[in-house]
């Protein structure tokens, strides 16, 4: 039995824009009364070393932000990016600053802006162009992190990304700050 009808015919297919990494952006907040911050979580059943990955934001250059101290990403792991110090990031949402890069300051994210994560050879494996003022309609980041549902990850689509919502599925909490988000907690959400 094929379900759902007719799959025999049209089977499922999941392309990536910018290849099969494995590193996925799944949450990020461009602004927040406890910093600005950015999620990349190991997808794949294996482990990923970011030794030599980079991270830039629309000015596109790798090597802007070094991913090294990030080391080895388990399965499912995730490494949270932010501006400021990872143990004031860690203490404000109420966890370990073990998988935090604190100091990004070089290339800090806008309203409207790029997240562009690259590898050991410079080649752009993610990206994520977002802004609520260059698509109308789409998630504003400022004090609640956006977030993306499983079917959309890794695909440079702003439209399928959702503002956390403390006690929504993705299990956001609230921050000392009063920052919604669930940093270092990805869950596949449907």
């Amino acid at each position: 039995v094929f379900s759902p009808t007719r799959t025999e015919f049209a089977p499922l297919t999941l392309a990536f824009q910018f290849g099969q990494s494995g590193v996925k952006i799944t949450e990020y907040m461009y602004s927040g009364s406890d910093g600005e911050f950015l999620e990349l979580t190991n997808v794949t059943s294996a482990a990923i070393d970011l030794t030599g990955w980079s991270l830039d934001d629309q000015s596109n250059i790798p090597g802007t932000y070094d991913l090294s101290p990030a080391g080895v990403l388990a399965s499912g792991q995730s490494v949270v990016i932010t501006d400021g110090l990872a143990t004031a990031f860690a203490a404000a949402w109420g966890t370990s600053s073990s998988g935090i890069l604190g100091g990004n300051i070089v290339c800090p994210f806008g309203r409207n802006d790029q997240i562009n994560v690259y590898d050991t050879s410079g080649a752009l494996v993610e990206r994520l162009t977002y802004g609520d003022e260059d698509f109308p309609g789409t998630v504003r980041a400022k004090g609640a992190s956006a977030n993306v549902c499983n079917d959309a990850l890794g695909a440079d689509d702003i439209t399928a990304w959702t503002l956390a919502v403390a006690g929504d599925a993705w299990g956001s909490v609230v921050s000392a700050g009063a920052d919604q988000g669930n940093p270092r907690s990805y869950l596949t959400v449907a």
